[in-house]
């Protein structure tokens, strides 16, 4: 039929209004698909890294100093060092921020003010069960401020040495490594009398090596000859008299984690420390980089990210 046009016909009840209806509610269901696809890719980060109990261990970004907070499957938490003075509040920010309202310990590994110069705040901040120093504070003006803080409050103190295990609840340990002995008064080399602490939550452990010095390092290594790790804190902020070939060979750790600040301020880490942890095969994690290292653990698996 020459010169005139043919169109199909809507199927029954395919109106235009109708058509336009469907387009709408198609735009409906694309939008909501993807706020819902959101929604769970923003709750992915808060539901639990793995099915069972886990440990978490923070090493929390107060630039060039340290502060370590545990926190088990139970709800208990001990912190190791408060970072400098002015980290004070960094510190008990992040343990506000991850649901810490009471410390089961803190443990004040040495007098230097990059260690324990915020502990005051975090006494002021969270109540404390009990605080574990290495036993040379006294001397120093970081460690008396610290322990004016811990007489006013009242607060269980006790002095660390080599043997010592605290449970925070099945099957988390915080093993004490060293020192060597029951120190009192002020220490000649306090990087020599730091406490050094390894926390093992199953078959995975953490060692927290502080800012031991080489002669701790190779007294350390002579009193453990089985001491491994999957995660260590490198001692020192990753300085060059750290972390020696034979102390790696020996712990075998999976991650490195160094606590510093900016290299504009600071010349750590060392190329030749990142070197060798490097060569161990140790992935480096560093707190400039990564801000907050967070180690999570199911005492067999383990993950380390970084909070940025």
């Amino acid at each position: 039929m020459v010169g005139r046009s043919y169109s199909a016909p809507h199927p029954i009840g395919d109106t235009p209004d109708l058509i336009n209806m469907r387009k709408a509610l198609l735009v409906f269901l694309i939008l909501a698909a993807t706020g819902v696809g959101a929604w769970f890719g923003h709750m992915r980060f808060r539901l639990p890294e793995f099915p069972g109990p886990t440990l978490h261990i923070a090493f929390i970004n107060v630039a060039h100093g340290d502060s370590i907070l545990v926190q088990t499957p139970e709800g208990r938490a001990a912190l190791i060092d408060a970072g400098a003075q002015e980290d004070g509040s960094t510190v008990t920010d992040f343990l506000r921020r991850h649901g810490v309202y009471r410390l089961d310990m803190l443990i004040m590994t040495h007098p230097h003010s990059d260690h324990i110069g915020g502990v005051p705040d975090a006494l002021d901040s969270v109540p404390v069960d009990h605080v574990l120093d290495c036993g040379c504070s006294s001397g120093t003006e970081s460690g008396g401020r610290a322990l004016d803080q811990i007489r006013k409050q009242n607060i269980p103190y006790g002095l660390a040495r080599r043997g010592q295990v605290f449970h925070l609840g099945y099957p988390t340990t915080i093993q004490i490594l060293t020192p060597q002995r029951t120190l009192t008064g002020k220490a000649a080399n306090a990087d020599n009398d730091c406490i050094v602490a390894r926390v093992s939550f199953g078959g995975v452990s953490t060692l927290l090596l502080s800012d031991i010095g080489p002669d701790e390092e190779a007294q350390l290594i002579a009193d453990n000859p089985g001491l491994t790790c999957d995660v260590m804190k490198v001692p020192g902020h990753g300085g060059s008299r750290t972390t020696s070939s034979e102390l790696l060979k020996l712990t075998k750790p999976a991650y490195a984690v160094i606590t510093v600040g900016s290299r504009r301020d600071h010349a750590q880490p060392d190329r030749e420390t990142l070197r060798r942890l490097q060569a161990a095969g140790a992935r480096v994690m560093r707190t400039d980089e990564c801000g907050a290292v967070i180690l999570t653990t199911d005492g067999r698996r383990m993950r380390v990210t970084g909070e940025r």
